[in-house]
């Protein structure tokens, strides 16, 4: 924890303008913001490529072997240029297989997709090249079954990457993909699923439900996701999800609104005790009533505001940008648009950082080897902030 405060001192950041931490599963990081008082955000790309390390753990020599056959063609020269000419004889477009990374999201998704769709030139060349590992019709059938089933996390993953997306997009996706696969379970036509490919199906709903299962009850998400205009109806959450996420706004509502309204000259004075100006007596019961009549001025307020929004007929598409729109609306829903600064700002994971270390390389290379840390930094800033 100590560490995190040098760096916030270093980087001149102020505690009260943070407002949760983004981080990976690993469990120093987790024990550090544990003893914090920031809000714990984990990263959900890097859960996500948990849930598909589940998924396939029951599969690992079949993956194996996928990955020899494509490492040996990432490798060998003759053996890539026997695919190329293959891709020529079959017309085939020419594609190159792709190596799994294990620092890069969806990387076995993609190493498995390219492989299969280059599968008849991988057939076509496999006995010429006198490798000692063949893959069988079954094992085929296996791959196709596997892209199948993982691309549902693979469109997610490539969703929620992306720089403008933030927390309030994670219970709405997550939600869709646990129902995707509980409904995916449950038709008949996968009754006829290779046993291995049933065994994923099950593995990857209760890897998400097990990996996932504190975003339905944790305040950050539900907050975000009701305050997203795109999300902020029942029928993307569940009804007790949305209740409890609707409680949470208008708590989180009233503790901004006494902020606020502290800042004000009159509803100070509306705090104030009542006294008589005639003769400068106290009135106790002048005093509550007052009291009372702020509070339910207050809770109308609250309630107008917040059912306002929550009933606000958007017409938004998924291209839409809820910052745009809550610009607009600022004047409408003046403490909701508050609100939106502490909880849609946050984002979802820590991709931006993993760019910054991939452009890190991209600026000290071994003509730059010489650079100080300090010019590091700041060109690594300045290439993250001038674009």
């Amino acid at each position: 924890m100590e560490i995190l405060k040098s760096l916030l001192k270093k980087w001149q950041i102020e505690e009260e303008k943070i407002h949760a931490f983004v981080h990976d599963s690993g469990a120093n990081i987790k024990k550090a913001i544990g003893c914090s008082r920031f809000t714990s955000i984990k990263c959900t790309l890097h859960l996500l490529q948990l849930v598909v390390k589940d998924c396939l753990n029951p599969l690992e020599n079949f993956i194996k072997k996928i990955r020899d056959i494509v490492h040996h063609f990432c490798k060998s020269i003759p053996s890539c240029n026997k695919l190329y000419e293959a891709e020529n004889k079959l017309n085939i477009p020419r594609k190159k297989l792709i190596i799994e990374n294990t620092t890069r999201w969806n990387s076995m998704f993609m190493m498995c997709q390219k492989l299969n769709e280059l599968k008849s030139a991988v057939i076509l060349i496999l006995p010429e090249i006198n490798y000692n590992v063949e893959l069988t019709e079954n094992d085929w059938e296996t791959l196709s079954q596997i892209i199948s089933l993982l691309n549902p996390i693979f469109i997610v993953t490539k969703e929620l990457e992306k720089e403008k997306s933030g927390l309030s997009s994670v219970l709405p996706m997550i939600m869709s993909l646990k129902s995707f696969y509980i409904k995916k379970i449950s038709c008949e036509i996968e009754k006829k699923e290779i046993e291995s490919c049933r065994k994923i199906l099950l593995d990857s709903i209760d890897s998400i439900i097990t990996r996932f299962e504190f975003i339905e009850d944790h305040p950050a998400y539900l907050i975000s996701t009701i305050l997203e205009p795109r999300f902020n109806k029942k029928s993307i959450l569940e009804n007790k999800m949305f209740q409890k996420a609707k409680k949470l706004l208008y708590d989180e509502y009233y503790d901004l609104n006494e902020i606020l309204s502290e800042n004000k000259k009159e509803e100070e004075i509306k705090d104030q005790v009542v006294v008589k100006e005639d003769n400068n007596v106290y009135d106790f019961w002048n005093h509550i009533e007052a009291k009372i009549s702020s509070n339910i001025k207050g809770k109308i307020q609250i309630k107008d505001e917040v059912d306002s929004f929550l009933k606000d007929s958007l017409g938004y598409n998924k291209f839409s940008d809820e910052l745009v729109y809550w610009k607009a609306k600022e004047k409408e829903y003046p403490v909701l648009a508050q609100l939106t600064r502490n909880y849609l700002g946050i984002p979802l994971s820590s991709s931006a950082s993993e760019r910054l270390f991939s452009e890190s390389g991209n600026i000290v290379t071994e003509k730059r080897n010489r650079l100080n840390p300090e010019k590091v930094n700041m060109l690594v800033f300045l290439n993250k902030n001038l674009k």
